[in-house]
């Protein structure tokens, strides 16, 4: 759509904007949504329609305790929604699943074609949600079955707003999609240029999205036209909130925004230590920003002036307010303070690397893992539940069922066309449906790593880990072996005792332990040199190897001194092949963000040597933010030597920049210079800083930065980096590009 077809008069959006001025997310404030759930459900990712991470359910305060947990081998999840006593999550295992909140029972799971990164959301009967496979699903709550699904071009990983009878989805092509609720059809589409990440905030006519690039667009419902835009700040990923007339902003820049909803005016920007695409948690006397540096800022809407300062003791990943409480979840575990006055109600340690996400429906605190693991934290507050009967399924699960439940009562330039949507109202191969009746194994003990009440320290995870460790394993296992039983996978679980209950056979009972604990040890000692060399293939295959002998090795023995060796190298072997998986996706996610970046740079200097100094500054200032972002995941994955290749497209073509002149602030007399130094062309220059390049040819400093940007462009399409001083050489690159624009 272009500005004529899209733009509206302020005066059309200001009437549309009378009631959004008003629209407040507070605590002890009904929540805005387009949802006909119950009261203290939680039917969206953060909560509500306008993402403040608010609901109006309480939050439990006293004897805090696991009321059960469910596992999918180590998959990262998205956020719980929570509807009428089902919770829904999705995995990257490629599965929605649909839980029992009472007991943590699996009632059925949808496959997908990819992973889903996409919050579900709940309307209606009706749950949707996005996957990595780039289609929007919508399915029966009661059974999983498949009501429509709508195909695009790249992965979605925004979660979707449904609202009235249109669902509202930001797409990573950078496409504001409004979809009919009933069929999927597309009903207009909106042009950002630049991915969203983000959920869109919808409220009173409103579609308020903000792009990757950071800006900032108010669109109407109806017909997609653009009220304003506004850009604001780079590195956008988390979604924009609406409270009280307000639109909030956050970027991995570090900046918190407030622009007015009428017209996109800034009231106030402010720093807060942000990095990740955390979202905000807003009331309507208080924003809470979790910081990267483990400190959750509450400001003041109004102003951005500070409030005070909360020591979580560990970086933060999400919030969620309900009932008075403002519960921060770290990567150790959940606080819950009192958001008016900081005080500490309780803490709890989760397993290590759970990084949850939260969300808090009918008392229950639900958090969701990046290590696989749902947690249902209940309280002396918490309702008794009672299942409900009628959504019990009545198909079995299947031989290929891989995630198993551990319900356990514990106490600028413009983007390429994307594809034509097509919407299917059949599932297609990969889309299958499966129920369970299943229970889930109770344990009755309580683990060692109790909550601590009041303003005690919070404990590290400890005891525990290792049984938690050994159920991610086993569904990383899973997946490494194969779920189908033609193909030959095994599945494996662990009892009380660290043995495995299902992987010894005639073969194992005849086997020599001695030679099974030899053969093991080689397998584990080989896949940790491999994993030093960063060879990660080599050191998976060994190390899967280590395990499997480890495993056979603990059923051919019966003495208990020798079971428990065993099982300490047992648990060594896995902790080494989850580092290993970590490191691999840390690579693969690494190499999707150079892509990326490299497609940056290279629109970049389209837009340098065209002129364009606007469009080529915030292409360089993309390309920068992502080359720090691919480092601090090669950082927190501890991988220390990469060597990726990229391919790179442009949004147009450009020829090669083969000469001095054309290049914006080269006069004649500084391509004399350059001539007379013995650079002919600008790939001559290609690997001179810009202090060498002015020495050596005489020109001075502002003309040699400007030479060396146009000599980074790579017209072969495809760049390599052998190490990870090659992607610090590309983000000083890119920041001196910024800077020269």
């Amino acid at each position: 759509m272009d500005d004529e077809d899209t733009s509206l008069s302020r005066r059309g959006f200001l009437f549309r904007c009378g009631a959004a001025a008003t629209a407040v997310t507070g605590i002890g404030s009904a929540p805005v949504t387009a949802q006909s759930a119950s009261g203290s459900d939680w039917p969206m990712h953060r909560g509500d329609a306008v993402n403040t991470g608010t609901g109006p359910s309480l939050t439990p305060t006293e004897d805090i305790e696991e009321r059960w947990r469910f596992s999918v081998g180590g998959n990262s999840l998205t956020a719980a929604t929570v509807v009428d006593g089902t919770a829904y999550v999705g995995s990257g295992d490629n599965y929605l699943y649909a839980l029992d909140t009472a007991t943590g029972e699996r009632r059925w799971r949808f496959q997908t074609g990819d992973s889903i990164q996409s919050t579900p959301a709940v309307v209606d009967g009706t749950v949707y949600f996005g996957s990595d496979d780039a289609a929007v699903y919508a399915l029966a709550t009661d059974d999983g079955s498949v009501q429509w699904s709508t195909r695009f071009g790249l992965p979605i990983l925004a979660s979707p707003t449904p609202v009235g009878d249109t669902v509202y989805v930001g797409g990573r092509d950078g496409q504001v999609y409004a979809l009919d609720a009933a069929t999927g059809e597309e009903r207009w589409v909106f042009t950002t240029n630049d991915p969203i990440y983000g959920a869109p905030a919808v409220v009173d006519g409103n579609v308020f999205v903000v792009n990757q690039s950071g800006t900032a667009f108010a669109l109407d419902t109806e017909s997609g036209r653009r009220y304003w835009q506004v850009e604001v700040e780079g590195g956008v990923e988390a979604p924009p909130v609406v409270a009280d007339g307000t639109l909030y902003v956050t970027s991995v820049n570090d900046r918190l925004i407030a622009l007015t909803t009428q017209f996109g005016e800034q009231q106030w920007s402010t720093s807060v230590p942000i990095r990740s695409p955390s979202p905000l948690a807003v009331t309507d006397t208080a924003v809470a920003v979790p910081g990267f540096d483990g400190t959750l800022y509450v400001l003041d809407p109004d102003t951005g002036a500070e409030r005070y300062q909360f020591d979580a003791g560990f970086r933060c990943y999400s919030l969620a307010v309900a009932g008075g409480i403002l519960c921060v979840g770290t990567n150790q575990g959940i606080r819950a303070i009192d958001p008016a006055t900081s005080a500490q109600k309780w803490t709890y340690t989760l397993d290590s690397g759970a990084e949850p996400a939260l969300s808090v429906a009918d008392g229950v605190v639900y958090a969701a893992g990046a290590n696989g693991t749902l947690y249902a934290m209940v309280g002396e507050e918490t309702p008794t539940p009672a299942s409900d009967e009628t959504a019990t399924p009545t198909e079995p699960a299947t031989a290929t069922d891989t995630a198993t439940p551990t319900a356990t009562p514990t106490g600028g330039g413009s983007a390429p066309p994307s594809p034509t949507p097509t919407t299917s109202a059949t599932p297609t191969p990969s889309d299958v449906v499966e129920t369970d009746t299943a229970t889930p194994v109770p344990v009755t003990e309580r683990p060692s790593n109790l909550p601590l009440q009041s303003d005690d320290p919070l404990l590290l995870a400890g005891v525990g880990g290792a049984v938690v460790g050994s159920l991610l394993l086993g569904g990383y296992l899973r997946r490494r072996g194969g779920d189908d039983a033609d193909s030959g996978g095994r599945s494996r679980s662990s009892d009380d005792a660290g043995r495995s209950a299902d992987v010894a056979g005639a073969d194992d009972i005849d086997a020599d332990p001695d030679e099974l604990v030899e053969k093991a040890t080689r397998a584990l000692e080989e896949g940790q040199r491999a994993r030093e060399r960063n060879e990660y293939g080599r050191a998976a295959t060994e190390l899967d190897d280590a395990v499997e002998t480890f495993t056979r090795a603990l059923s051919a023995v019966d003495d208990d001194v020798r079971i428990a060796g065993i099982r300490d190298d047992l648990e060594t072997a896995k902790a080494a092949l989850m580092s290993v998986d970590s490191a691999r996706q840390a690579l693969d996610d690494v190499q999707e963000l150079l892509a990326t970046a490299e497609e940056d740079m290279e629109n970049a200097i389209v837009a340098f040597v065209n002129n364009q100094q606007t469009v080529a500054r915030v292409r360089f200032r993309q390309a920068r933010d992502r080359y720090e972002r691919a480092l601090d995941r090669l950082d927190e994955a501890d991988v220390e030597q990469v060597d990726l290749s990229v391919e790179i497209s442009t949004d147009e073509a450009l020829d090669t920049v083969n000469a001095f002149d054309v290049i914006p602030g080269v006069d004649d007399a500084a391509t004399d210079a350059l001539h007379d130094a013995g650079y002919g062309v600008p790939t001559d220059i290609r690997g001179l800083s810009v202090e060498e390049l002015a020495s050596t040819a005489g020109v001075d400093d502002e003309t040699a930065a400007r030479l060396t940007v146009a000599s980074w462009q790579t017209p072969s399409g495809h760049r390599q980096f052998e190490s990870i001083d090659d992607i610090e050489d590309r983000l000083e690159a890119a920041t001196l590009g910024y800077r020269s624009c």
